[in-house]
Order: structure tokens, then sequence, then C-alpha cells
């Protein structure tokens, strides 16, 4: 059997360039065959995409067997492609993972995502005992393209696709890492509803990987 093939598709704006770049270097350092990622910048122009729109396009531009997004401004575990591509092998249809999630640099939160749980718990449930939120189907985590594909993003929450491609009652067997490869990155100050406006061309140059595929 040939080995999997994944993409991490990342959504980004110009004003994340700094972040964007450090963690295409990172991925630099852990490439391995068959891992790719996909990128759409948005300058805020005359046809403006919004973020699920953006990853709609993506997910239906990647041709590789499986995908996940990663936010710009979040950050892999030191392992994260090996670990992952190691999960592929047996071809799952999902890959499940537990998260770290920080606010303002400071900890915050853990999570769990894995096929094990039937649904989400709210961002509240749990903050004063320090249970970690519970997901089962996420856009984060690596999963069959096809699969990814079977609710559109368009006019969707992240819940809501979760929910829609978890009802479809086709996504079943998973691969668990049992430890956190994911570290999501909350900045008060600039996070998905912090005002933005376009900023000056030239855009400053995005680095050239040759598994890097800019759309």
């Amino acid at each position: 059997m040939a080995a999997a093939t994944w993409d991490v598709l990342i959504s980004t704006i110009p004003h994340r360039h700094g972040k964007l770049t450090a963690l295409l270097a990172e991925f630099g350092l852990q490439w391995e065959p068959g891992f790719g990622v996909r990128l759409l910048r948005d300058n805020y122009g005359l046809v403006h995409l919004d973020s699920h729109a953006k990853r709609q396009r993506l997910t239906e531009s990647s041709a590789a067997d499986y995908v996940c997004f990663m936010d710009d401004d979040d950050w892999p575990a030191h392992d994260y492609v090996a670990a992952i591509m190691g999960a592929l092998a047996t071809r799952p249809d999902y890959v499940g993972f537990r998260v770290d999630i920080t606010w303002a640099g400071n900890p915050h939160r853990k999570a769990v995502h894995s096929l094990a749980h039937s649904s989400w718990t709210s961002w509240q449930d749990g903050e004063k005992t320090g249970d970690p939120l519970i997901r089962n189907v996420t856009h984060l985590n690596p999963m069959r393209r096809e699969l990814a594909l079977l609710a559109d993003w368009n006019q969707l929450t992240d819940e809501q696709w979760s929910r829609a491609v978890w009802e479809s009652g086709l996504v079943r067997t998973e691969v668990m890492i049992d430890r956190e490869m994911y570290f999501y990155r909350f900045d008060p100050d600039d996070n998905f509803i912090t005002q933005r406006g376009t900023m000056p061309e030239p855009l400053p140059e995005i680095p050239s990987y040759p598994w890097l595929t800019v759309l």
C-alpha cells in the first residue's frame, strides 16, 4: 500500500505574516514525504473571502488523502508531522489528539479531540473544575478528505460543520495520539474578530518550499 498523503490547510491574512513564516519554518524542519501545506492569503480586497469560504476552497483544492486545518497563529508539537504520518499508515478515517490552549500566552484550558465522544462540550463546561473541553470531529484533526467534504463550509460555524460530518455516520475509525499535538494560542488582541484593514501592496513575500502550495 502506498504511503498516505496529507495536507495541512492554512487560511491566513498578511497581518500575521511573521507568525505564518515561523509556522512554515517549523514545518520545514518536520517535513516528511507525503506531507504538504496549502495556503490561501486574503488582503481584504474587493472580493473578500470570509474564513469559512476560504476553508471550503482550500479543502476542494487539495488532492491529498487526508486534510486538516491549522490557524496561522497556532503551533504544532515538535513531532507533529512524524506522529501523524505514522498514525495515517493504517489509513484510519480520523486522527485524534489532545490540545493545549493558552490565552495571551498564559496557560488556560486543555482539550481532547476524539471519536470516543459523541458531541462537544461548551467553552464554559468544566472551566471552574479544570476539566478538558471535549470535541469529536474537528477541522483541526486530520481526516480523509472525502469525509471533510461531506459538509460545505459556507455559512457554517465550526461546530455546525463538525456536527454535519459526525452525523453522516461515515467517520468511524480513529488512531488516537493520546498527548498534546496542537497548541492553540488565543490572543485577545489578535483573533478572528479583531478589526483589520487592507495592507499596503506589495505584500510581504511568502517563503518558497517544495511542499508548499499558495493558492
